[in-house]
């Protein structure tokens, strides 16, 4: 049995690389998709897009292994079953499970692969790949100097000519304006020209613009001005200008890589599992503080505190009675103790309205305490959601391989056909439903509606079902028969 186990095995690699490798470049096609405006046009070397994109599909191989197992599966079984070689085999003695053996213990490596490849490489690739990505999002376009259009890539500067000779170099009709803006410390100066030249220094570091036979108009204003307000105005005359600008500024600049290191996505499960417990920690201690407030703003302590925490009194009871007032505030008039509701009404008058708005201060101060930290608890809450969900989503997708087994293969032997018509229908069908699962349920996940352990596992036990009345199917030879008889019966109803 062991030629027949290295048979499957063989027969199973060269589908699974290929077809995980076109899983693999459609994916980061779609995913470059969305960001091809980022990247395009920026004027980034070719070595610098290269890395991105090596970076990219690293991201993306744990999302292209299950596809690869459910597509080979498929196009393996259905083969043996176009060609009755699963037939010979069950007919002496071998069962489904027995044939799919090999293909099990190979799918549970490609698991522990994906599992390992998600922990220790995907953090890496995802730090690079993001944060390539965020400097060509702020990257500024290539410099592109067009005629009869104004041109605002140099900070301070807006550049117009009217006309560009062929060979790119010469110009005729020059305008420039420099300054002005919101700063009105920098007054606008404008510089025309009737011909000039534009280039690039031989180290491509500097733009160079040489004018010549123009004027320079300097506002001379100082302060703001009014209507009625006159102010000197400038106007040099020259034969020559040259104005030199910094390329750096169109230079990619990489932003340091520590600063995305807090994302949940660049995180190993061992420090996915440390924010987790820290961030419990940190709900914990903010709901004992709620607590606090709660009972501060709800106990009479909060009255009796606030009214007399700068008064020191010499005596105080808990009951109101004559002989135990505060003897530096309490009014020593004729009061009528018989009728005194609440302990301020000891006051004099002018001392409630004072006590009360410091009442009211203390008061106003601990709900806003309170506010802080439900909204810090709102914010831990959705942090300790995401990071969950990220750290079982490595587990899911490295299982969805061996799940993807018992689907593709059983499959194949019912459908009977291999090659890469039916099996690839199939397999897209299945892996569609897959992903726009993983997708409904991470956003139930972010939106609070789906416990984060729940939206990972979820999608991948939905599948569960389908493979086990799959592989059924096949370990009976029985057929979805009943599929093409409610086919025939519509089609009958039709006619």
């Amino acid at each position: 049995m062991k030629i027949l186990d290295k048979y499957l095995v063989k027969s199973f690699i060269p589908p699974f690389l290929l077809a995980t490798f076109i899983a693999l470049f459609v994916l980061m096609m779609q995913t470059l998709w969305l960001y091809v405006d980022d990247i395009l046009g920026k004027g980034a070397s070719l070595l610098v897009v290269l890395q991105l994109l090596f970076y990219l599909s690293m991201s993306l191989v744990p999302m292209s292994l299950p596809i690869g197992v459910l597509l080979s599966s498929v196009m393996l079984f259905g083969n043996l079953s176009e060609r009755f070689e699963l037939s010979s085999m069950k007919s002496i003695g071998l069962s489904m499970l027995r044939i799919m053996r090999p293909l099990i213990i190979t799918a549970f490596v490609i698991s522990i692969f994906s599992y390992i490849f998600y922990d220790s490489i995907i953090p890496y690739s995802n730090l690079k790949y993001k944060s390539r990505l965020y400097d060509l999002s702020r990257q500024k376009p290539v410099l592109s100097l067009d005629e009869q259009a104004f041109n605002t890539d140099f900070q301070g500067f807006n550049i117009y000519f009217k006309k560009k000779m062929p060979d790119g170099r010469h110009i005729e009709d020059v305008i420039i304006y420099q300054g002005g803006g919101r700063n009105s410390a920098k007054k606008m100066n404008t510089i025309t020209a009737i011909s000039g030249e534009m280039f690039n220094s031989k180290d491509q570091r500097f733009f160079i613009m040489k004018l010549y036979d123009g004027y320079i108009y300097k506002d001379m204003a100082k302060g703001r001005e009014t209507s009625n307000s006159t102010h000197p105005f400038l106007q040099t005359k020259f034969k020559t200008w040259t104005k030199v600008f910094d390329m750096s500024e169109f230079s990619l600049d990489r932003t340091n890589e520590e600063l995305f290191k807090s994302n949940k996505t660049m995180k190993n499960t061992a420090q996915l599992r440390s924010d987790i417990d820290s961030f419990n920690r940190r709900v914990d201690y903010y709901k004992k503080q709620q607590l606090k407030e709660l009972y501060a703003l709800s106990s009479r302590e909060v009255s009796k505190s606030s009214i007399t925490s700068k008064m020191k009194p010499k005596s105080q009871s808990k009951k109101v009675k004559k002989h135990s007032v505060l003897s530096n505030y309490v009014q020593k008039d004729n009061i009528k103790w018989d009728s005194i509701i609440g302990f301020i009404e000891t006051f004099p008058r002018q001392t409630q309205v004072v006590l009360l708005r410091k009442l009211k201060q203390s008061v106003k101060r601990k709900k806003e305490r309170l506010k802080s930290y439900i909204s810090s608890n709102k914010r831990l809450d959705r942090k300790i959601r995401e990071h969950t969900y990220e750290l079982n989503i490595k587990y899911s997708f490295a299982l969805a391989c061996l799940l993807f087994l018992f689907i593709g293969a059983p499959m194949g032997a019912i459908i009977r056909k291999g090659g890469f018509g039916y099996p690839i229908l199939v397999s897209v069908g299945f892996f569609v439903v897959f992903i726009l699962t993983t997708i409904l349920c991470k956003k139930l996940m972010s939106s609070g509606a789906l416990p984060a352990f729940w939206a990972a596992w979820i999608p991948l036990l939905l599948l569960v079902p389908i493979g086990v009345v799959l592989t059924y199917k096949s370990m009976v030879d029985s057929r979805f028969d009943w599929i093409g008889r409610i086919g025939r019966i519509i089609l009958r109803r039709q006619e």
